[in-house]
């Protein structure tokens, strides 16, 4: 799932291949504020996927909360 979402962010993000200092910072901030909207809405699912796997599958207790930054 996330991995569909990034590469439509690439997609439809097209950059030119003159394009100035200004352009390319503009097109990597707005690709930056996409893919960090993405993980807030789908990291966990990431994130808790992960460390399962590592811990063999176990179940576990997930609480709902508030964003958190860290």
């Amino acid at each position: 799932m996330i991995e569909t979402a990034l590469r439509e962010v690439r997609t439809t993000r097209e950059l030119s291949s003159g394009a100035s200092l200004s352009e390319l910072l503009d097109y990597y901030r707005r690709v930056h504020d996409e893919v960090s909207a993405l993980w807030r809405e789908h990291g966990q699912y990431t994130y808790l996927h992960h460390l399962n796997a590592i811990f063999g599958y176990q179940r576990l207790i997930v609480r709902e909360t508030n964003l958190k930054q860290f």
